[in-house]
């Protein structure tokens, strides 16, 4: 069987070598790893939300296909949501599209924008689809540097150096995987300025903004004027809703890029199921204080973790947002330092590498475990002084 030539052009997944050698571990020692690399909310959605989805899945009209577009009335949720935590106005109508998981949608908008050759400025370190997502549409991918000195923010005098006549579209994500930076809407402007003097595509990632620390608010990109003229941003009801696995997630701004991402998901799946449609309409529904309540948890899982890289020498940067702590190494191989602290202690915090090259020299982990699995991680990692 002769695969496609693309396949080539993709890196090896980092994380599935990651569970091999936990595999391995668990079966030469007989315990249970604690996997603090993982970036998926161990917490559950609301009942309610829960409750819904049972209720609607009892329905025998809910079982259809449902719509390449998505039901009107989540569109019309997703853009009053908009509205109230952003102040931005949203057309329901053309300016939302619900996604099967923002990932896919990650990755599909390159098969709507970019044709063979284009480039795509990605950060680096940076999550893995926005470098997969123009390689599988024959895209260039170029790498900015995200540099602690520059507060893992995009140097736009680097920008200006990599950008060509052949550069479409740039990627951002902020509040930031994974390193926890976030940005203002300043920092924003700068890149606004920057891609409509290029004439590039903003895409932004922008699945943590509900996830915050120390009353620090997460803005939208499409807050600033003249954003929607340009950029689409992308969000998930995982990571605010504690939705991982029903896969519910949502793109929204630019009505003609939201209308290309569109006829290439036709094409490709027939929609959401009803039920996670109409349970998310719910989740949109949830007061403040739900959320609010939910990050109290994971800011003292921030601060368990903080006291934990700093007891094994590391320097944690601590996060006003997002699931992980960043920290800082003396190592200059992170990725072997990883796997000898498996060995040792049954523990695995991601090195920094499996996001990209300025990723070396850190950590990333993960608040996606209960307090009293982070306290016996810690005592674990703790034994790497002895």
């Amino acid at each position: 069987m002769k695969l496609s030539n693309r396949l080539n052009k993709f890196p090896a997944y980092f994380f599935a070598g990651v569970n091999k050698k936990i595999k391995a571990y668990e079966e030469k020692t007989g315990d249970k790893v604690i996997n603090l690399g993982i970036g998926s909310p161990d917490l559950p959605p609301e009942e309610s939300v829960i409750s819904e989805l049972i209720e609607q899945s009892r329905k025998e009209s809910t079982h259809k296909y449902a719509g390449y577009a998505g039901l009107l009335e989540l569109k019309e949720g997703i853009a009053e949501y908009y509205k109230n935590r952003f102040n931005v106005e949203i057309n329901g109508e053309t300016e939302v599209l619900p996604l099967i998981g923002s990932k896919e949608g990650l990755a599909n908008l390159h098969f709507a924008v970019i044709d063979e050759g284009d480039e795509v400025l990605i950060p680096d370190p940076g999550y893995s689809v926005y470098t997969t997502g123009p390689l599988m549409a024959g895209g260039v991918p170029v790498r900015y540097d995200l540099k602690e000195e520059h507060n893992f923010l995009p140097n736009i005098a680097q920008l200006e150096e990599l950008v060509s006549d052949k550069t479409k579209m740039i990627w951002l994500n902020y509040p930031n995987n994974p390193t926890g930076a976030v940005a203002d809407l300043d920092d924003f402007q700068v890149i606004l300025d920057f891609a409509e003097k290029y004439d590039l595509i903003i895409a932004h990632d922008n699945p943590y903004a509900d996830i915050t620390f120390d009353g620090y608010k997460a803005p939208s990109f499409l807050e600033l004027k003249g954003a929607k003229d340009r950029t689409i941003e992308f969000n998930s009801f995982s990571k605010t809703w504690n939705m991982a696995g029903w896969r519910v997630g949502m793109a929204v701004g630019n009505q003609e890029s939201i209308s290309a991402l569109l006829k290439i998901k036709s094409n490709i799946d027939t929609g959401i199921f009803l039920p996670l449609q109409i349970a998310a309409i719910k989740a949109l529904q949830l007061p403040q204080s739900w959320i609010d309540e939910r990050n109290k948890v994971y800011e003292k899982r921030r601060d368990i973790v903080v006291k934990m890289a700093e007891g094994i020498g590391l320097k944690p940067i601590v996060p006003k947002s997002a699931l992980y702590v960043w920290c800082k190494s003396d190592s200059d191989d992170v990725e072997s330092l990883s796997y000898e602290i498996l060995e040792k202690t049954g523990v695995f915090i991601t090195p920094g590498v499996a996001f990209g090259k300025n990723g070396e020299g850190y950590f990333r982990i993960s608040l996606c475990q209960p307090e009293e699995i982070l306290e016996r991680a810690s005592k674990k990692l703790s034994t790497l002084n002895e």
